[in-house]
């Protein structure tokens, strides 16, 4: 499996380390797994696969810190086993072990993104609150995978471009947009359609893009709706067409 280059700061518990004296985050994963994963992030997903390794009968728990410069997992497993009790034994099995995780290249981008990172703040006079603010809003902020609707993948939009619901007139009629940005993008969502039904939003997008005095530029997004087995967005040929135009298409899938 194939991790991002900066993985750890947003799945390995590492954003903690912009947040000034935060207290660090530990990852514990309870024995037995079952063999379904449920929203599992990245760090659980690899503990959770390691642990299948393991039978049933061990009862513990898996653990990970990330401190940045010191990383470990640990391993704490119980059982019990039968023993005749002519021999007066005990019957708990106890064992517990611990390893630190040594990257050096990971060590070094870390240390030199926060080196980056912290001095930045600094220098802007931001607080602790105002960090943690921002992290809260960025790590809450989730994609679907699909919606039920244009409504919600509208408002989905919505907040991911930082936009506002607006409407222009073209000489083909009201353009309704879904989400026009800071910069003058307007941006609009799709879930179900057909090329005609498009065709005729494009014409409008076209000519206020000719325009060009309130729409910069124009992005259409593509989404799955729920339920949705076929491919997400147009033909092929279609795009080719739209981005001629100047029209950017992004497919969410």
């Amino acid at each position: 499996m194939k991790d991002d280059l900066y993985w750890r700061a947003f799945q390995d518990s590492l954003s903690h380390i912009f947040l000034f004296g935060a207290e660090d985050g530990e990852v514990i994963l309870e024995l037995p797994v079952e063999n379904i994963m449920n929203d599992f992030d990245e760090v659980l997903k690899k503990m959770h696969n390691a642990a299948l390794l393991l039978p049933d009968s061990f009862i513990g728990k898996m653990a990970y810190s990330n401190h940045l410069v010191s990383r470990k997992v640990s391993v704490e497993l119980h059982r019990f086993i039968q023993i005749p009790e002519v021999m007066k034994m005990n019957n708990h099995v106890y064992s517990y072990v611990e390893s630190s995780i040594t990257e050096p290249v990971e060590f070094i981008r870390n240390i030199d993104l926060l080196r980056t990172y912290i001095q930045e703040l600094k220098e802007r006079k931001i607080d602790q609150n105002k960090v943690q603010d921002a992290f809260n809003q960025f790590f809450d902020f989730e994609s679907p995978n699909s919606f039920a609707n244009h409504g919600t993948a509208a408002i989905y939009l919505e907040k991911l471009v930082k936009g506002s619901k607006n409407k222009f007139d073209t000489s083909y009629g009201i353009r309704k947009i879904d989400a026009l940005d800071s910069n003058g993008i307007a941006h609009q969502a799709y879930l179900t359609f057909n090329e005609k039904q498009l065709r005729s939003q494009m014409v409008k997008d076209v000519e206020l893009l000719n325009n060009g005095e309130e729409v910069k530029g124009v992005i259409w997004h593509f989404f799955r709706k729920h339920k949705q087995t076929v491919k997400v967005g147009p033909s092929k040929a279609f795009i080719s067409e739209l981005e001629s135009k100047g029209i950017v298409v992004v497919i969410h899938d």
